[in-house]
């Protein structure tokens, strides 16, 4: 199942409010404005607002900002001390136009908001985008990935915005569409935070504001926004065609002396509890250790319900005596069989695929149903995780197909399962065409908008099953490929170091 190609719509008039939320820092607010003042397309209106008693230095730079080309500039304050989030809520409720937030200490270049602009409004079911940034993450022109995708080739550390932007122009290439953004400098669509009447963002409901809340520091306010766009059923964007230099070492929670890692850790646990995970464990052979998905299941972290889905009757007996089963299961779903027919013993492919294929897209179906869960995370019926801590790594990783680092069984028994060029991007984590779903998390949006299946490949003259058919419709779709984390690590409990036998497998 595949979506229809976006709308394209006319941007020339779209107006841009840009919110610059800042504290101790009126010499990063005007290099700031500056950039943006300067660039091809520039803001309509722009609020500065301070979490302090606003300086001399920024009134007089409202005052000359509002002196030169059109742009309205209003400085605004919050009650003072309530930190990134509510100063820049302050901003968002002021706007009524696309929205730009940029922190103090970024710096646009010449193209950025044109080129923003154009693919924000080009998608329909885009929420918001962002350039990449000179700074470190998944969004920076610094790491592999970028790199590889944009053939970028300079040193950002040593190069001014010019000529990073120069290189970055050089190779036009499509939006990536993300389920996490930084909110370092973010354009958003208009309606995402309340209803206007002349709004036309596509949205069947606004996202809301910032949850200054849970997190006043903004650090993972905007992981928590993302995810709630994804509820929405819409994604982000990261625009390949544009860049912002960061210049993170003059952030204000060095300048503030800060407890940045504090802020930090509260901001990530709190984010971890905004994450649901449906967990579905899967089995199509009865193996007579087909017990180690559940066991799996039941010791990992964050999981919020489980969903067993098997084919061979009286089996439900074998799982009920696992601690916590059945409470783990809200919901009253039956165990499914994919099959009912009591089929003879028989590991071709051309006869399990089937009803793998369809086991797994009734778990997505589940997804679809109960749209309070954020993730799907499956696992075999033979994989036993190696850490308890596995999924909050996998979480973390904010990507929207994660795998973990599985060893092989059967024919890959000698191999890892991970498939295709492997690419570094991140920490320990690698790109790749495809690796096991047997321990694997999916992002809600793609639940909502592929189907496992199998059939021809949509780019090679080449037949595609199950897990790379998945994988490869997801990339083809510019979400990037498929991310194992190394650091993840679990195993197929057959042995390691020979393939699957005929008695390791239960008759049915």
């Amino acid at each position: 199942m595949f979506l229809d190609k976006p709308i394209v719509k006319n941007v020339i008039n779209q107006k841009i409010t840009a919110v610059i939320p800042t504290k101790s820092g009126d010499d990063l607010v005007k290099k700031c404005i500056d950039a943006l003042m300067s660039g091809k397309v520039k803001p309509d209106y722009i609020y500065i607002v301070s979490d302090e008693l606003p300086s001399t230095a920024l009134c007089d730079l409202e005052k000359n900002v509002n002196n030169s080309d059109n742009v309205k500039c209003e400085l605004l304050r919050t009650n003072g001390g309530q930190g990134f989030s509510a100063t820049v809520n302050t901003g968002l409720r002021k706007s009524l136009t696309a929205t730009l937030v940029i922190n103090n200490d970024c710096f646009v270049g010449f193209h950025t908001l044109n080129e923003m602009l154009n693919d924000l409004y080009a998608d329909n079911l885009a929420s918001a985008i962002s350039p990449i940034l000179t700074d470190k993450g998944w969004c920076s022109a610094d790491s592999i990935y970028i790199k590889k995708l944009c053939k970028y080739n300079v040193n950002v550390h040593k190069s001014d915005l010019k000529l990073i932007e120069t290189h970055v122009k050089t190779y036009e290439t499509p939006p990536q569409k993300r389920v996490h953004l930084p909110w370092t400098c973010i354009l958003i669509k208009n309606g995402m935070f309340k209803k206007y009447e002349n709004a036309d963002s596509g949205a069947v409901k606004p996202i809301g504001f910032l949850n200054q809340d849970d997190f006043a520091s903004g650090l993972y306010a905007d992981d928590e926004w993302n995810l709630r766009s994804a509820q929405n059923g819409m994604h982000l964007l990261l625009c390949t065609n544009a860049i912002a230099k960061h210049d993170n070492e003059s952030s204000t929670f060095k300048r503030l002396n800060v407890d940045y890692k504090k802020h930090l850790s509260s901001g990530e646990n709190k984010w971890l509890g905004k994450c649901k995970v449906l967990t579905c464990v899967l089995s199509c052979d009865r193996k007579n250790y087909a017990t180690s998905g559940i066991k799996s299941a039941n010791i990992l972290k964050y999981v919020d319900h489980i969903h067993l889905n098997w084919e061979a009757k009286g089996v439900f007996s074998v799982f009920n005596k696992y601690k916590d089963c059945d409470s783990l299961t809200k919901w009253s779903i039956k165990p499914t069989n994919s099959i009912p027919t009591k089929p003879k013993h028989d590991q071709d492919q051309l006869y399990r695929l089937p009803r793998i294929i369809a086991a797994r897209n009734w778990c997505l179906d589940l997804m679809r149903i109960h749209t309070d869960f954020t993730h799907l995370l499956f696992i075999d019926s033979d994989v036993l995780v190696d850490d308890k801590n596995g999924l909050k790594h996998l979480l973390l990783n904010k990507q929207p197909l994660v795998g973990g680092f599985v060893h092989g069984r059967g024919e890959h028994s000698e191999t890892e399962m991970i498939f295709g060029d492997q690419t570094p991007i991140h920490d320990n984590t690698v790109e790749c065409d495809w690796g096991t779903c047997g321990y694997q998390l999916i992002n809600r949006l793609l639940c909502e908008r592929y189907q496992f299946r199998w059939g021809n490949s949509r780019i090679k003259n080449e037949q595609r099953s199950e897990d790379p058919a998945f994988a490869e419709d997801v990339s083809i779709d510019n979400w990037g490929r498929y991310v194992i984390n190394k650091d993840v690590t679990a195993q197929h409990i057959d042995s390691s170091k020979k393939p699957l036998l005929h008695k390791d497998v239960a008759q049915f």
